[in-house]
């Protein structure tokens, strides 16, 4: 199985209490699958988290891009 790196923001990082975390995913996780295991390990209260690389943010069916730096953006508000 792939281990994979996430770097933590926000809220993400202050509640996991670290900027990264390393989880081993099989190939063709997707987003969704990813985004479950994660808020397992980061509890946020049902408040959702996006999951981006460097140049996009990822769709909840895509499958997880095995050799890309992974964000764990946290929820934001505004408008």
């Amino acid at each position: 199985m792939p281990s994979l790196t996430f770097t933590l923001y926000g809220m993400t990082q202050a509640t996991y209490g670290s900027r990264t975390l390393i989880l081993e995913l099989p190939e063709n996780t997707t987003v969704r699958e990813a985004q479950i295991r994660l808020l397992e390990l980061i509890p946020l209260d049902g408040q959702a988290i996006a999951l981006a690389t460097r140049t996009q943010v990822l769709k909840p069916d895509d499958v997880l891009p095995l050799h890309e730096d992974l964000a764990v953006l946290p929820p934001v508000c505004g408008g």
